[in-house]
């Protein structure tokens, strides 16, 4: 449910509330919550520019791929950081520019 809710929110085709309700929830709080643990982030935050993988529980990747994972997860806060950064300083030039 939270891979279909995340496909329409960065399509930007519905509101929160609608999509929560097109997945199966019938609470947007329950369904805010629930985006939030799965994927450490609110679903506001959700944009095409800053596109996070989903969290997996620990110990469920296996192998080559998921050694990989765990020795790049401490990298996952300065690289939303730095994305929501570039958004920030691309939006004020876009601004200063009018």
């Amino acid at each position: 449910r939270l891979l279909s809710a995340r496909r329409q929110l960065l399509a930007g085709d519905a509101t929160a509330a609608q999509v929560a309700h097109t997945v199966g929830y019938t609470s947007a709080t329950q369904f805010s919550r629930e985006y939030r643990a799965f994927y450490g982030l609110p679903r506001s935050r959700t944009s095409p520019a800053c596109a996070p993988a989903p969290r997996r529980p620990p110990g469920t990747s296996t192998g080559p791929t998921g050694a990989i994972n765990r020795h790049l997860e401490h990298l996952r806060g300065p690289v939303l950081a730095f994305c929501n950064l570039t958004k920030y300083v691309v939006g004020s030039i876009l601004k200063a520019g009018r």
